[in-house]
């Protein structure tokens, strides 16, 4: 008994040409990236805010006035200065 065609077609599919991963996986990848993106979002609006902490950064707001001053003048005439006494 010889296979018939159609059982050797079936046993030796037709060699595809060699892709690249990317273009093979393409599908999962983007199923994975959509899924991740999804969840990501609904625990972004879930989470509940108690679970940060409570911060309270120092700032400190100097404010200096020197008129028409050229700005490279006032760079090492004041801003640098300050800059440093606040090190």
């Amino acid at each position: 008994m010889e296979p018939t065609s159609e059982f050797l077609r079936t046993m030796n599919p037709p060699a595809k040409p060699d892709v690249p991963w990317f273009q093979r996986l393409s599908r999962p990848i983007l199923f994975l990236i959509v899924s991740l993106t999804l969840v990501g979002g609904y625990l972004a609006f879930t989470i509940p805010v108690s679970v940060f902490p409570n911060t309270d950064f120092p700032r400190i707001v100097i404010g200096v006035d020197n008129g028409v001053m050229p700005i490279d003048q006032m760079l090492v005439v004041i801003t640098r200065p300050i800059e440093r006494s606040g090190k």
